[in-house]
């Protein structure tokens, strides 16, 4: 190979150092492995440049690329969405460096990097990051500008002020074409399909592997009732049911799964109990899903109902979505269920947290067998035991239901609810977790609910002869002001609810006193949940 299309020893430096600054931002939301993919292929590389090892053949090449889409596939459960699909690029982007044996190929790799800088956007378009992209875009520039040294033997830094000279020449160009160039609509305004929302919930859930749950003021809905608002204790926003538990990941049982007769919903021959009539406004999420409350019915052609009682659209809601429903709280779910159906909602894992399974066979046991008395001890045990209600909850590995219920004891709503139905599944009593939002910020003049994204919940729904499917919250026991206040109430001791600013604004709001100078100070003193409790007090008296 003729030395002018060579990689020089310079370029090959500012490459991988190029190579490490562009994955950086994305550590936090990819799998570990990613990170350890790039440095298993810069080691190679590093190895071929001395000499001591070979590049990769062409089936190793193949099996390496077959094992990255099936890490992302394992980490994602899927390959269509943001997450997997960034995940996946960002893989091939560290394997590309065990072929470059040209210059043309340190062309391609430096030319994706530049894309690969975009998709950081995707994710966050904040000050800070914007400013740090400056940085992976100068050592891109100085790689390529190293490329064109063919005769550099050894590492320097002249290539970086090259590369600084000639950006710093084009931007009074960038900031012309910013100010006077029409402003088209980016790429990342495009709705884009993701796996992870901001509370937390999606379209699988796998409460072993939290260990912090971010939160968000976001609002996800608004609901405007057409009488009198219900208590906030009957607001479950049921959006998805969790039948399916498979490698510690709960999911919702998909078209395919279903048998025929099982793919309609059995609705009763009549429907008892008042009627509640509501309008919903719902936020671009890019899922089908829908939220309701208990036994929801829709007028809207375009929403449909599924075999476990949920709203959902035929069409991902890309934009502002309008509809209208009616529920009856009383009306029993489903009392009598297939064969099929009992079926699906006991399976367990053949093996896996012996000492959980005990434990339901015990209880079991000891309330004679009676499956809403064997609720009720399980129950009892969750309120008396010393569980705790956190969103720092540690984080489970092997076994996560035995580590749970034995040792940490501290989770957030996903764990009880997770715990609880594997408990009642354990057992012999058909179960699934129901994942939504409960409760919202109730506006009394006018009937209106805000849910917010920091509302998500998830609770479990237990099949008893003759009742149906009944909801069993086992979080209401753990932390009842959780259900009866809100979050903000129930992580008053913790304190964790009020880390970021637009949580601290929307529960001064709450409070109802947001320009009092008197809470603001106490608040800025991490006295906020005490400050607006006493608030609250006083209003009262």
């Amino acid at each position: 190979m003729k030395i002018e299309e060579q990689i020089p020893r310079n370029a090959l430096v500012w490459i991988l150092l190029t190579q490490f600054a562009v994955l950086m931002p994305h550590i936090e939301r990819i799998p570990i492995w990613v990170l350890g993919v790039y440095i298993a292929t810069a080691v190679w590389r590093f190895m071929v440049y001395q000499g001591r090892w070979s590049l990769p053949g062409r089936w190793i090449k193949f099996a390496l690329t077959v094992s990255a889409f099936g890490a992302v596939f394992a980490s994602y459960r899927s390959l269509i969405g943001l997450e997997p699909t960034v995940a996946l690029l960002l893989t091939a982007f560290s394997l590309k460096l065990i072929e470059l044996v040209a210059r043309r190929d340190a062309y391609m790799l430096l030319f994706m990097a530049y894309f690969v800088c975009v998709t950081q956007f995707l994710f966050s378009q904040e000050l800070h990051i914007t400013l740090y992209m400056l940085i992976p875009i100068a050592l891109t520039t100085t790689a390529l500008v190293a490329l064109h040294e063919p005769y550099t033997k050894q590492f320097n830094f002249t290539p970086l002020r090259r590369a600084g000279l000639m950006l710093a020449q084009a931007f009074p160009l960038m900031l012309v074409l910013f100010l006077v160039f029409p402003r088209v609509g980016p790429l990342w305004s495009v709705p884009i399909k993701s796996h992870t929302a901001k509370s937390g919930m999606s379209d699988f859930m796998s409460p072993g592997d939290v260990s912090e749950l971010s939160l968000s003021d976001s609002v996800a809905y608004r609901v405007q009732f057409d009488s009198e608002v219900p208590p906030r204790a009957q607001l479950y926003w049921r959006g998805l049911v969790f039948s399916k538990l498979e490698d510690d990941v709960w999911s919702s049982l998909t078209w395919r799964d279903l048998p025929a007769d099982e793919r309609r919903p059995r609705k009763p021959a009549q429907l008892s109990g008042g009627v509640s009539n509501y309008s919903v406004i719902m936020e671009p999420t890019q899922q089908n899903w829908l939220y309701a409350l208990r036994y929801s019915e829709s007028v809207d052609r375009k929403v449909m109902m599924s075999s476990d009682f949920r709203l959902y659209s035929p069409n991902p809601i890309e934009d502002q979505r309008a509809y209208k429903a009616r529920s009856w709280f009383q009306q029993p779910l489903e009392l009598d269920i297939s064969q099929w159906r009992r079926d699906v909602e006991t399976i367990l894992p053949e093996s896996g947290n012996p000492r959980t399974r005990a434990l339901a066979e015990r209880y079991l046991a000891d309330s004679g067998g009676d499956h809403w008395t064997f609720v009720q001890k399980v129950l009892q045990m969750f309120r008396s035991d010393g569980y705790f209600y956190t969103l720092r909850p540690a984080l489970l590995e092997e076994n996560p239901m035995d580590e749970f219920l034995f040792n940490s004891k501290r989770g957030f709503c996903e764990h009880y609810a997770a715990a609880f139905t594997y408990l009642m599944r354990a057992a012999g009593v058909p179960a699934r977790v129901v994942a939504g939002y409960q409760g919202g910020e109730i506006n009394p003049v006018n009937g209106t609910v805000i849910v917010h994204q920091f509302d998500a919940h998830a609770w479990t729904e237990v099949w008893i002869e003759g009742r149906g499917w009944v909801r069993v919250d086992p979080t209401a026991v753990v932390a009842p002001d959780r259900i009866e206040w809100g979050l903000e109430r129930a992580l008053q001791e913790e304190g964790s609810f009020f880390g970021g600013f637009a949580l601290f604004t929307v529960a001064l709001s709450r409070c109802g006193l947001a320009e009092c100078v008197e809470i603001k100070t106490r608040c800025a003193e991490l006295q906020l949940a005490e400050a607006c409790s006493g608030i609250r007090q006083q209003r009262a008296v």
